[in-house]
């Protein structure tokens, strides 16, 4: 079992949150100044890193002696590279459950193939807790019944 400290800090504006091992214990380090919902994404998607990425984490960018870190900067961010894309599909099960969906869909009478309104998106957002961006990614991704 792998315990993940989690730490919350100010961080640069555009890093949401990075992970890194310090004394070879893994820790996640959130960026206060995020909105709630930013948060609560950040969280799963760092510590997907922890688990997915343990060999890329354990060789990481040393920054000085005691801590070797995961960094997300804004390449990363853009959804190109294939460890943030796991991190995120790692985070987005976590928080939005397939089985979840098709349940909110089922019990609010919509319909999954049919283009999602934005003000069903942002229902569903504020149901799970996440942003309507993310909610709107994991629909277009998900493949319901």
């Amino acid at each position: 079992m792998c315990e993940v400290k989690i730490i919350y800090k100010i961080l640069d504006e555009e890093l949401s949150g990075l992970c890194f091992l310090k004394d070879k214990a893994p820790y996640v380090a959130i960026n206060v100044l995020h909105s709630m919902n930013r948060q609560r994404f950040t969280v799963p998607h760092e510590i997907g890193h922890v688990i997915l990425h343990a060999g890329i984490l354990n060789k990481g960018v040393h920054l000085d002696k005691t801590i070797t870190m995961l960094r997300r900067d804004v390449e990363l961010a853009s959804g190109k590279v294939a460890i943030e894309v796991r991190a995120n599909q790692f985070a987005a099960a976590l928080l939005m459950p397939k089985s979840l969906i098709a349940q909110y869909m089922d019990e609010n009478g919509l319909q999954y193939g049919v283009s999602a309104d934005e003000d069903t998106i942002e229902a569903m957002a504020k149901a799970f807790k996440v942003s309507s961006t993310a909610m709107a990614i994991r629909i277009g991704n998900l493949n319901v019944r």
